[in-house]
Parts: structure tokens; sequence; C-alpha cells
């Protein structure tokens, strides 16, 4: 019994679907908590609606300067822009 998990609850990795969506959550709370929606973050990004939600469902991948963006405007921890763009 690992001496830090004192429950015994067995912690199972995450698949990646449950993975990409605590990463699509967390963002959209940042974006919710800031007033913004998909069509308001991706007109800010310069990108179409359908852009950004490719890159928000994985099938497309944001890039440098977007990930800067969205981290500045945000005002995202180390932990959460780790946690979102490369967990």
């Amino acid at each position: 019994i690992d001496k830090n998990n004192i429950y015994g609850i067995i912690f199972l990795p995450k698949s990646k679907k449950e993975s990409q969506e605590m990463k699509i959550n967390l963002l959209k709370s940042k974006m919710s908590l800031h007033g913004d929606n998909n069509k308001k973050l991706a007109d800010k990004l310069n990108i179409t609606p359908s852009a950004f939600s490719r890159k928000m469902n994985g099938r497309s991948d944001f890039n440098v300067d977007e990930i800067k963006f969205i981290r500045k405007e945000y005002n995202l921890t180390d932990e959460e822009f780790i946690s979102i763009f490369f967990d």
C-alpha cells in the first residue's frame, strides 16, 4: 500500500479522451469566467469558429501565438497552462 494513498483508492491513468475532455473543460471554465464563448475567443485569435472548434476537439493544434495569447488573456497559472496545452 502506498503510504501517500491512505484511502486505498486505485488511481488509474485517464484515457486520452478523458484527458482531452478535462483540458477542454478547464479552458472553457476560464473562458466563461472572462465572459467569452467559442466565437468570442475565435474572433480574438483571428480564426474562424470552425477552426477554433477543431482545436478544442483535438483535431488541430493551437499554434504558439494562440497559446501565448490564451495564457495572457486568461492569466493562466503555470499549472493550468501546462495542464491545458502540454499534459
